[in-house]
């Protein structure tokens, strides 16, 4: 059986070939994704007779202000940890934060933007090209099987046999990841990752239920879990930038198990979607402004 660091090497030799052939399409690829998803958009507005008048303004500056900062200061940490696990040169909270919010904003590329900034910054710290690759595929592989777990657990709540298919999906994913995160460090890093990641789903929901009461609609903590992973995996494809379009129409195609319209279901994972974007690039937009600043007033010190 190859172990985690093989793996590891032929997901970087395929890493490359896939960044060649995205960077190569990416025009078409990014066309077809907004086609997508403004269409979805439309249909959503017009299935559900709304206008952007009728959005509730509050979970917006929620979403804006508070759970999506959370989450860039959730990932910094998480990456923290990786480094840790690692043994790389430590990184501070600040600098964490910063390739947090950069490699999420990267994730808007129709190429593995996130996963390219955040292997990088393992490398930076000292931590070989092989285990760098290795973490963060691990971590993103832990990420989308514990909200499938959640998902399933929903559905299986619900007496929807997909739950249990769902379920056993996840928890074998999740299995040898954790046993090769124990094998790097001990059970406490191991549990503290595992700790993290359920705050991370969690998290999710939690932004999920602001997104639907933009709609002026409440929806259950478990309807909002459920449709975690369809944020999640939607996320994690690469085709489209962010997956843009790719949650939205996965959270459609389920809703009907959770008994929400698939029309409100696109709408809150698209809303969901772009409100993150939009705080994260303004972050970034801050982040950068107040480097630039920060260097020019340097620069006329040491002049004088």
């Amino acid at each position: 059986m190859a172990s985690f660091d093989d793996i590891s090497t032929r997901f970087l030799e395929a890493l490359h070939g896939k960044v060649a052939f995205l960077r190569k399409h990416r025009t078409p690829f990014t066309i077809a994704a907004s086609v997508i998803f403004l269409a979805g958009l439309v249909w959503s507005f017009q299935k559900l007779n709304l206008s952007l008048s009728d959005l509730d303004i509050w979970p917006v500056l929620g979403l804006f202000f508070v759970m999506a900062p959370l989450g860039i200061l959730y990932g910094a940490i998480g990456l923290i940890i990786l480094v840790h696990i690692a043994g790389g040169t430590k990184i501070n909270l600040a600098e964490s934060v910063k390739i947090t919010a950069y490699a999420q904003l990267a994730e808007s590329l129709p190429l593995p933007g996130g996963a390219i900034v955040r292997t990088a910054a393992l490398m930076k710290s000292g931590v070989k090209t092989t285990k760098s690759v290795g973490l963060v595929v691990a971590t993103a592989i832990l990420w989308i099987s514990m909200a499938a777990l959640g998902a399933g657990g929903v559905l299986i709540t619900q007496g929807s046999v997909l739950g249990y298919a769902l379920f056993g999906v996840g928890l074998l994913a999740v299995l040898p990841v954790i046993t090769w995160i124990f094998k790097l460090s001990d059970v406490s890093i191991t549990a503290l990752i595992v700790f993290h990641r359920m705050v991370g789903v969690v998290m999710m929901a939690i932004r999920i239920l602001l997104a639907f009461a933009i709609l002026k609609l409440t929806v259950s903590f478990e309807t909002a879990l459920f449709f975690t992973f369809a944020n999640i995996a939607g996320s994690a494809t690469s085709l489209a930038p962010a997956g843009l379009g790719v949650g939205e129409v996965f959270a459609a195609a389920m809703a009907d198990l959770v008994k929400v319209l698939p029309a409100t279901a696109f709408l809150a994972i698209a809303l969901n979607r772009i409100i993150g974007l939009m705080s994260c690039a303004s972050l970034v937009g801050f982040i950068s402004l107040f480097e630039s600043r920060f260097k020019k007033i340097s620069s006329m010190r040491n002049a004088s």
